[in-house]
């Protein structure tokens, strides 16, 4: 969705020393405690000066972290993106506590289903997973759409919110364009599929918003096993999210809904957000959405657009993710925000890894019992 600008590397070179070392606490523009440091002490930021050529969403984040410190050789880094050898060093002598996840493997939800074969599926390095869903029912608007993420061979995980008055719904997974009739019939370049059950979270109202969560599944397993056939994404089946993917970290969606310029899009379009914390989310959100607890409500994750574009109408149910070691991970799925267009107020999705029982729990009781270990 975003053009490279012509901001060179050059230019940064001129700007900021690429020397190790550590001074000052700061905050980052998330709002985040942090620390000025050179930038190789800080890899997110490395690794953009090291590009070639750098975005103009890149050019305005290093800009707000060098201008949070006082040395312009330095820019301000969250504590959690620190190397852990610059952090052993110096973060020990902050007030600020942070949690730092040492372990490099990320065990699967999926890894603990029994039968059907889920283990030994190879999880995606491509956006496969990803699903276009067209959804008719009884809500008054026609025909609508919303996105959903293959999960299992016979699971797609999307909004409850999407799904929860459905009369029919096709799925078209790995879609990358879809099409629309008159009479608002969906074609895509993918087959469709349809939906032999429809599978809403229990605790989930409208009013609360939370437990925005749903199973479709499938009438028709996808073929996962073949060469070039849509792999699951995978759902880090702990509770607890993987360090890259924490506030003040960049996360990744994408969809087939309305542009920062209101149009909608029949081609599958990129959103890169910023994860918040949820207090900076309520102050925005809450005067707004007064009956929604987000601040102490775990089951939410916030994010921010960093580049005009958001995750608009259309991209509900759309997942949260982020990429490590070339496999794509799901900790959210696209659940409200204000407005069709209005980027200026956080998106919030349902965190994933809150429901990780309810999803397994749900799966395994649908399992045959000839097939369960």
């Amino acid at each position: 969705m975003n053009s490279r600008s012509s901001f060179g590397v050059g230019l940064f070179i001129t700007f900021f020393a690429l020397t190790a070392g550590v001074s000052d606490r700061c905050t980052s523009s998330s709002g985040n405690p942090g620390r000025c440091v050179h930038s190789d002490a800080c890899p997110r930021f490395k690794q953009m000066l090291d590009d070639p050529y750098i975005s103009r969403q890149q050019y305005n984040t290093l800009l707000a972290a060098s201008k949070a410190c006082v040395r312009e050789t330095e820019l301000c880094c969250v504590l959690s993106d620190i190397l852990p050898s610059v952090q052993l060093t110096t973060i020990a002598t902050t007030t600020t506590t942070t949690t730092t996840i040492t372990s490099t493997t990320t065990h699967c939800l999926q890894d603990q289903l029994t039968g059907g074969g889920a283990h030994s599926i190879a999880y995606a390095d491509e956006t496969s997973f990803g699903a276009f869903i067209a959804i008719s029912g009884h809500f008054g608007h026609g025909t609508k759409r919303c996105v959903g993420s293959l999960i299992t061979a016979e699971y797609v995980l999307t909004a409850a919110h999407c799904v929860r008055n459905a009369a029919n719904i096709s799925v078209f997974v790995n879609a990358n364009n879809i099409s629309s009739s008159q009479k608002g019939q969906y074609k895509g370049d993918v087959a469709a599929t349809g939906v032999r059950e429809i599978i809403l979270h229990e605790r989930y109202t409208i009013s609360k918003r939370g437990y925005d969560i749903a199973l479709l599944r499938l009438s028709t397993p996808i073929r996962v096993d073949l060469r070039g056939s849509p792999r699951p994404i995978c759902i880090p089946s702990g509770e607890q999210h993987d360090e890259i993917a924490t506030v003040g970290h960049t996360l990744s969606s994408f969809g087939w809904g309305l542009n920062a310029d209101g149009v909608i899009s029949n081609r599958k379009q990129w959103v890169t957000l910023e994860r918040i914390s949820l207090d900076r989310c309520r102050t925005c959100l809450g005067y707004a959405l007064p009956g929604v607890n987000i601040t102490l409500n775990q089951l939410f994750i916030c994010t921010a657009s960093i580049t005009g574009h958001d995750v608009f109408s259309g991209y509900s149910g759309a997942p949260l993710m982020y990429r490590r070691n070339g496999t794509w991970f799901m900790v959210g799925i696209v659940s409200f925000g204000i407005g069709a267009t209005a980027n200026e107020f956080p998106t919030v999705s349902t965190n994933v890894q809150q429901h990780v029982g309810w999803i397994l729990q749900q799966i395994s009781q649908r399992i045959p019992r000839d097939k369960r270990a």
